[in-house]
């Protein structure tokens, strides 16, 4: 197993408001263990061609043809990609295929008016929360005979992005795809600038939500998360951290690949949706129906009638900051942890072990199993963690986010062994390396409860049994990534089959 990459992988949090503050937020480490392939499933329909006459230096190529997605020719589907870049302050970009390359956001991109949605009426109900302001059309058609080129990854370089670099200065963005009439509404926003008309520097973003009632909510989409550097060294990896919209697979090609194929499901989306919709706990059985009031009896395919679900929303969509479901573990373990220290550790940091004194979790560095040994050692490279509480294990966030380096590793752990319920399995002491020593193997059956079942059945749903449940998922290397060390040479994405 490889260690926690204590330099973190950037990708874009992208829910709803993405303002002055930014986009980039850390989910996960950034380390990707070689996978075997994924074996054939049910979600992974015939491979189509690519489209004749498509030419990239690095295609990026996204394969949602009917015989991929089983979805009729009749139903339109399309791409997005947006994104930035970090160095000298944000900049952000989103992908012309017009001018096949990055080009930067502008509030002139904002020609949609407030109440219009494709696919829906004009100022009805549904169009006035789909797209309740201003908003850009970003779209770029797939073709659904062949696998369309949306973009060549070559044009992601230092020209179009200037500044592009490596680590926290490489592009990090998100793919988008959309199916069905209505698009994806973005709107760059320039400060405090009213009607997003006029001004500039674009300072972040509104991006689709997920929750009912939210910009962009009723459209039916999904995506993955990426970067790629000025080495055109690529990271990517399918995700289900926020919501559950429709299986995306993906492969890619370059210098040290690793990763294998990811993303393939071993059940139908319909049966997933029908899944979680039948678990008793409101954190787990979330969703946003197909809405029914003002949008055009074909504005989606009619497969998603079945379970009249757009998407699946997942607990850390759900939770609120009064959520209490990890409260009383969270107690017992702080309690337990006043005679006893938590032993962390990972190869890039080494051993941190922690004990709760006046009702502060503390941190030293080194391997303490006894609470004599933790209070004789020295407080070389202490550092203090802030109150955890439910809504930060479920956020990965806040008490479980805060400081760099080993103090973020450390938190990583810790979230992570109480979203697995693997806390008691751990014997007070957290590993990033031992997750494959667990049976059942940990990411097939989490152990104990409370634990994050929605997390726990996405793993259970992928072919190879990697998946990202909730931000953290990387530690212990089950995350579903790919990534090039440079020389991406090709990147290829397939939607799944729908029923």
């Amino acid at each position: 197993m490889k260690a926690l990459n204590t330099d973190r992988r950037l990708v874009l949090k992208g829910i709803g408001l993405l303002g002055t503050s930014g986009l980039l937020v850390a989910c996960g480490g950034g380390s990707s263990d070689s996978a075997t392939p994924s074996s054939s499933s049910s979600t992974k329909g015939p491979s189509a061609p690519i489209c004749t006459g498509s030419t990239a230096t690095i295609p990026l190529t996204i394969d949602a043809s009917v015989t991929a997605t089983g979805i009729p020719a009749s139903v339109p589907m399309f791409a997005y990609i947006v994104g930035l870049t970090a160095s000298g302050g944000n900049s952000y970009y989103r992908y012309d295929a017009t001018q096949n390359k990055p080009v930067l956001m502008s509030t002139l991109d904002n020609l949609n008016a407030a109440g219009t949605c494709s696919g829906m009426t004009t100022n009805g109900a549904s169009a006035l929360i789909n797209c309740p302001t201003t908003w850009a059309n970003y779209s770029i058609p797939l073709d659904r005979s062949c696998a369309t080129v949306v973009a060549d990854l070559a044009s992601f370089n230092g020209t179009n992005l200037p500044g592009l670099g490596t680590g926290t200065n490489a592009f990090s963005g998100r793919i988008y795809i959309s199916v069905g009439k209505p698009l994806i509404p973005f709107t760059p926003r320039a400060g405090v600038n009213a009607d997003q008309l006029s001004g500039s520097p674009v300072t972040g973003y509104t991006a689709p939500a997920l929750a009912s009632g939210s910009v962009g909510s009723l459209c039916l989409f999904d995506w993955l998360e990426f970067s790629f550097d000025i080495n055109q060294a690529l990271n990517i990896n399918t995700t289900q951290v926020d919501q559950f919209g429709f299986p995306i697979s993906m492969n890619a090609s370059g210098v040290g690949m690793s990763g294998g194929e990811q993303g393939v499901l071993n059940t139908s989306r319909s049966a997933i949706i029908n899944n979680l919709a039948g678990l008793s706990s409101s954190l787990f059985n979330s969703a946003v129906p197909v809405p029914t009031s003002g949008v055009d009896t074909d504005a989606y395919p009619s497969s998603i009638y079945t379970n009249n679900t757009l998407r699946s929303v997942s607990p850390k969509t759900v939770a609120t900051v009064s959520d209490s479901y990890f409260t009383n573990t969270i107690n017992t373990w702080y309690t337990n942890w006043t005679t006893t220290p938590l032993v962390t550790n990972d190869t890039a940091t080494g051993y941190y072990s922690g004990m709760v004194v006046g009702g502060t979790l503390t941190f030293k560095q080194g391997n303490y199993s006894t609470a004599s040994s933790w209070i004789s050692a020295s407080t070389s490279g202490q550092f203090t963690n802030s109150q955890i509480i439910s809504y930060d294990v479920w956020q990965c966030a806040n008490s479980l986010a805060s400081g760099t380096g080993s103090q973020k590793n450390v938190q990583k752990m810790i979230a992570a062994a109480f979203q697995r319920g693997t806390m008691n399995a751990a014997n007070y002491s957290l590993d990033d390396s031992n997750s494959a020593s667990f049976s059942p193997p940990l990411s097939e059956n989490y152990f104990n409860s409370p634990s994050n079942t929605w997390a726990q059945k996405f793993h259970q749903f992928n072919a190879n049994k990697l998946a990202y449940g909730f931000p953290y998922d990387d530690v212990g290397s089950l995350q579903p990534s790919i990534s090039t060390s440079s020389g991406t040479t090709a990147l290829n994405i397939q939607v799944g089959l729908f029923t």
